[in-house]
């Protein structure tokens, strides 16, 4: 149950981590993105939580939390965003984040962990399916086009890129291709 928490306290802890990362994952998804990973999360913590808990039913929105961390920690390692400071600052420190929560989570009886694993794991694997549309990337900023619009506007667009980048307009791989600049000739030269 992602909107009911347990007291004030657990609800403060819950906004504190939507305040730093939500604006980093709007910033780079863009704000209907950020809000399906948030969903999306949010029902991949509770399904988890429901199936694997043995307890009572969890509260909280730590779930959908912990998928806005592991967009941005899959997003910092397959898409490398182009942020500014503070961004950078944040994405370098989502990997202690998330194992920090997990070893508290481990450590305190009352959290439930599954629910972190499992919006984590639907973050996860967003952050691999979702190629950033808010900001340059350094993987689309090398590809085709101007200035990587052409890529990393769509869907797993820069492992389709990279199999483009390596075709001719007509089609044939560049693999190995010779390619020839106009009024420039090389020539064997025999010592």
């Amino acid at each position: 149950m992602t909107l009911v928490h347990a007291d004030i306290l657990h609800l403060g802890f819950n906004m504190y981590a939507l305040w730093i990362a939500g604006p980093l994952v709007e910033q780079i998804y863009g704000p209907v993105r950020m809000l399906i990973v948030y969903l999306a999360a949010a029902l991949g913590g509770s399904v988890a939580s429901y199936a694997l808990n043995d307890g009572p039913l969890a509260v909280g929105a730590s779930g959908a939390i912990f998928g806005l961390f592991g967009i941005l920690f899959a997003a910092s390692r397959m898409h490398l965003p182009m942020l500014d400071r503070r961004g950078r600052a944040i994405l370098g420190q989502i990997g202690f984040l998330i194992v920090i929560n997990i070893v508290i989570g481990f450590g305190i009886v009352s959290i439930d962990n599954f629910a972190h694993l499992g919006g984590l794991a639907t973050g996860l694997l967003l952050g691999v399916a979702f190629v950033p549309s808010g900001v340059q990337t350094l993987t689309t900023r090398w590809q085709p086009g101007t200035d990587g619009r052409s890529v990393r506007r769509g869907f797993i667009g820069t492992p389709a890129a990279a199999i483009l980048a390596t075709r001719d307009p007509r089609g044939r791989h560049r693999r190995g291709a010779r390619h020839r600049v106009p009024g420039l000739e090389l020539r064997p030269v025999h010592c």
